[in-house]
């Protein structure tokens, strides 16, 4: 995920667009048994201004794992938004740094996904989970425990 800001610099823009696809790493999620199914999606605008590059957009993916509450496959689509400042030096304390006229936006978005996926997954979100006595499904089935 790469931005060269001095072909746009040169090219006389100093805003633009781009979506990239990405394939993260493994262990990216901190959902135990879950992972990012397929590419993750990445659409932002890019601003130059002076010295700095402001990038603005969203990340997406979908996220398949176990339900906290039933332990039935999950799927999660995941999205949040990305808002971040590229500098050449001095960063601040939520700033990247990008050298030579390149911005590479794989730090980033893989901190995005890392803040913000969530901890737990359900299967829908009325899960009625299981019994805590006899351990069916609730989802499937009633049980006649007492609980």
């Amino acid at each position: 995920m790469i931005i060269d800001v001095n072909k746009l610099k040169y090219s006389g823009k100093l805003e633009a667009d781009f979506a990239f696809l990405y394939t993260a790493s493994e262990n990216l999620l901190l959902v135990d048994d879950s992972v990012i199914d397929g590419p993750i999606s990445v659409s932002v605008t890019v601003e130059l201004h002076d010295s700095s590059v402001y990038v603005d957009g969203t990340v997406s993916c979908t996220i398949v794992g176990r339900c906290a509450r039933c332990v039935e496959q999950a799927v999660y689509e995941f999205s949040t938004d990305l808002s971040v400042r590229y500098v050449l030096n001095n960063p601040e304390e939520n700033d990247y740094l990008y050298k030579r006229g390149i911005v590479d936006l794989t730090d980033a978005v893989n901190e995005k996904i890392v803040t913000d996926a969530p901890t737990v997954i359900y299967c829908k979100d009325n899960c009625k989970g299981l019994c805590p006595k006899c351990g069916c499904n609730l989802n499937l089935e009633d049980c006649n425990c007492k609980i």
